[in-house]
C-alpha cells in the first residue's frame, strides 16, 4: 500500500494543510521559508505511522489557543483489494468494499492523534456491512469462511501493510572515538531479546549501524580478543567494503583524490578491557569528531539509512528527512541529492524539506511542494509554483530558493561554447522539456538550462539578461497570437537569429505535441472525469475543462516512458532545438 497523498489538520501551526499529493518518482520536496511549518508536516506524518492507540511522538502537538482542535493526519494509500485479501490471510474485505477498491485503487485512512485510532473514509465506512447483533434465543449461525474483516479492526490490520515511516531530523548520535565491546554486546543482546536495556553508550546507534554495514560480528570480535594480529586483520578486511560504498556518495576530495577511508581498530583501556576505536583516515588518522560538522552529518546520515536497508532489504519505507545537508557546502549537498536519488528512492519513497537551492534539482521541479504560512489560515502546502496563495510580496522569499536554483543552473553553465540556455514561457513547458530531454537522452540533457518565464511577454526581458551576461540562448514560444507577436519582437528589437526562435510543429502549444490517444491517457491519470472530444486538440480540451497545466505537466514528468507514441513527436521538437544551438547538423 503505497502512500499517494496526505492531509494534516490541527497540528501545531497547521489548521488544514490541504491535500498534498506525493511525487510519482518517489521523491517529494517540501520547500519554503524557515518557520513556515516544514518540520511540523514531517512530524505529523511520523505520528500517523504509530501502532493504533499509541500517543504521538511529538510533544505539544496541539495548536496554541485552540482547545477545541481535533488533530488528525490522513494518508491516501494505493490499495489493491486482492493483494489486501491475500495479506490478511485469515479474513477478507467485505464484497462492497472490495468492489469499490477494485475501481478506485486507493483509500484514505485517518488517524486521530489524541486517541491514536484509525478511521476509514466516510464512503467506505458507509458501504461496510453492519455486524448483526447476537441473538441468544436463536441457534448460533454457521461461521462463514473466510471471515469478513470487521470495520473496527480495519485500521489496525491495514497498519501492517503500508510502509514504515522513518523520521530523520538530526544526527546527534555520531561515531565515538572508542566504545567498550563488552557493554555494547550486553546492550545489543538486551535489545534483541526485549529485556530491560542498560543505559545506551554514547554513539551506540551509529556504532551498531557501522558494524551492520561492515558485516562485523561482535561475537567474532570477542573470540579474537586475545589474538591481536588476527583481530586487526579481521577488522581491516571488513571495513574495506563500507569505505568503498561510502565513497560512491561522498564525492569530496583532497587535491583531486578521494582519500577518505573509514576505519575501525581494536584498542584496550587502562584496565585492559577491549574497545573498538573509529577513525576517518585521509592521510592521517583522525577521530570522527575532528572532522567538520558537514562530514559528520553526511556520515551519520549514510550509516543510518544504509544500515536500515541492509537489516531488512525487503521492507518498504517512507523516509521523512528534515533539512538534509544543513552543515554541508554546495558540492556536498549535491552528494546528498545523489544519495537520495540513486540509492534511497530506487526502492522507497522519500520526503525531504529544504530551503537550499542546491537540493532543488531544476530538471525535476515536479517534485516541489511549497510550504508557507498563510495568515490566519496557518501552514498550508501548495502543489504548484503558480498557486494563487504564492502571489504577493509577502511570499517572494518563499520562492527565492527555487528561483536561485534555476539561476545557479544558468550561472554554472557559463564558461564554454557548448553551454546553452533555452527560454520557455512557463513552468509547464519547463517540466515537459526537462523530462523529455532526460528520458530521450537528448544532447540537450546536461548541456541546456531550461529557464521558465511567466508568459511569452516575460521572455524578451530574460533574453536581455542573457545578452548582458554573454550567454547563448534560444527561445521556445507557443504558436498562438501572443507567441507569434513576441517572436517578431525578438527578431526586430533584439536582433535574434530566426533559427533561435522555435515554435512547436503543427501545434499551438506544447501539449498539442502529444499523440491524441496518449494525451487522453495523461488527462485521465490526472483526473478520471476529464475527457477529450472527437477531433479536439489537447489545448482546447485543457481550456474547455479548465485543467491545471502545471499539475498535468507534473503528472507526465512522473512517468515519461508511458507515452512512446508522443516520444517521436517530442524527439523532432528537441532536434529542432538542438539544431538551433548547433549541437546537430
Amino acid at each position: 500500500m503505497k502512500p499517494l497523498a496526505f492531509r494534516i489538520r490541527d497540528f501545531r501551526s497547521i489548521k488544514d494543510s490541504g491535500v498534498c499529493s506525493l511525487a510519482g518518482d518517489n521523491v517529494t520536496i517540501l520547500a519554503g521559508q524557515n518557520e513556515a511549518g516544514k518540520t511540523a508536516v514531517l512530524m505529523a506524518l511520523r505520528d500517523f505511522d504509530q501502532p493504533e492507540g499509541k500517543p504521538p511522538l511529538t510533544e505539544e502537538y496541539m495548536p496554541e489557543g485552540n482547545s477545541e482542535a481535533k488533530p488528525e493526519v490522513s494518508i491516501l494509500l494505493e490499495a489493491d483489494p486482492d493483494e489486501v485479501n491475500t495479506r490478511l490471510a485469515d479474513c477478507v474485505l467485505p464484497e462492497p468494499v472490495h468492489s469499490y477498491l477494485r475501481e478506485k485503487r486507493q483509500l484514505w485512512i485517518t488517524r486521530s492523534l489524541p486517541t491514536g485510532n484509525f478511521f476509514l473514509e466516510d464512503h467506505v465506512k458507509g458501504i461496510w456491512p453492519k455486524r448483526k447483533p447476537k441473538d441468544a434465543t436463536t441457534a448460533p449461525a454457521v461461521e462463514v469462511k473466510p471471515a469478513i474483516l470487521a470495520l473496527e479492526n480495519a485500521g489496525k490490520r491495514l497498519y501492517q501493510f503500508w510502509p514504515t515511516f522513518v523520521f530523520f531530523d538530526s544526527f546527534q548520535d555520531q561515531l565515538p572515538r572508542q566504545i567498550a565491546v563488552e557493554p555494547l554486546q550486553q546492550n545489543i543482546h538486551a535489545e534483541t531479546t526485549n529485556q530491560p536495556t542498560p543505559n545506551k553508550l554514547q554513539g551506540q546507534s551509529s556504532v551498531e549501524d557501522f558494524l551492520e554495514l561492515a558485516g562485523i560480528s561482535l561475537k567474532r570480535v570477542v573470540e579474537l580478543k586475545d589474538q591481536d594480529k588476527s583481530l586487526g586483520n579481521y577488522l581491516k578486511a571488513r571495513t574495506a567494503s563500507i569505505t568503498g560504498d561510502f565513497l560512491t556518495y561522498w564525492k569530496q576530495s583532497v587535491d583531486g583524490d578521494q582519500q577518505v577511508e573509514l576505519q575501525v581498530k581494536h584498542a584496550r583501556n587502562a584496565q585492559g578491557a577491549l574497545q573498538l576505536a573509529f577513525y576517518v583516515h585521509d592521510g592521517v588518522d583522525q577521530y570522527p569528531e575532528q572532522r567538520s560538522k558537514g562530514f559528520l552529518w553526511f556520515l551519520s546520515f549514510y550509516l543510518r539509512l544504509a544500515a536500515e536497508e541492509k537489516r531488512d532489504p525487503n521492507r518498504t519505507r517512507l523516509l521523512l528527512i528534515d533539512e538534509p545537508g544543513t552543515y554541508l557546502h554546495a558540492k556536498a549537498q549535491k552528494d546528498v541529492l545523489h544519495l537520495i536519488e540513486d540509492k534511497l528512492a530506487v526502492k522507497q519513497q522519500v520526503i525531504y524539506s529544504t530551503h537550499s537551492p542546491y537540493l532543488l534539482p531544476t530538471d525535476k521541479l515536479h517534485r516541489l511542494r511549497i510550504v508557507l504560512r498563510h495568515g490566519d489560515n496557518g501552514t498550508i502546502v501548495v502543489d504548484r509554483l503558480t498557486h494563487p496563495a504564492l502571489r504577493g510580496e509577502g511570499f517572494s522569499d518563499t520562492l527565492s530558493p527555487i528561483i536561485t536554483a534555476i539561476g545557479i543552473d544558468i550561472r554554472e553553465r557559463i564558461g564554454g561554447l557548448e553551454k546553452h540556455n533555452l527560454l520557455v514561457e512557463g513552468f509547464s513547458d519547463h517540466t515537459y522539456l526537462t523530462a523529455w530531454c532526460s528520458h530521450l537522452k537528448s544532447p540537450l540533457n546536461g548541456n541546456v538550462c531550461v529557464f521558465p518565464g511567466t508568459g511569452a511577454d516575460s521572455l524578451p526581458t530574460l533574453a536581455s539578461l542573457c545578452i548582458g551576461w554573454g550567454l547563448e540562448f534560444s527561445v521556445l514560444l507557443d504558436r498562438d497570437d501572443k507567441g507569434l507577436k513576441v517572436a517578431k519582437k525578438f527578431e526586430r528589437a533584439l536582433g535574434v537569429n530566426p533559427i533561435r526562435i522555435i515554435h512547436p510543429d503543427n501545434a499551438a502549444v506544447i501539449e498539442d505535441v502529444f499523440d491524441p490517444d496518449e494525451f487522453l491517457t495523461l488527462l485521465t491519470r490526472l483526473d478520471s472525469s476529464l475527457n477529450v472530444k472527437p477531433n479536439e486538440t489537447p489545448s482546447k480540451a485543457i481550456k474547455r475543462q479548465d485543467v491545471d497545466k502545471i499539475l498535468l505537466a507534473r503528472k507526465f514528468a512522473e512517468s515519461p516512458s508511458s507515452y512512446p507514441k508522443s516520444a517521436a513527436n517530442f524527439s523532432r521538437l528537441l532536434q529542432t532545438i538542438e539544431k538551433s544551438f548547433g549541437l546537430i547538423s
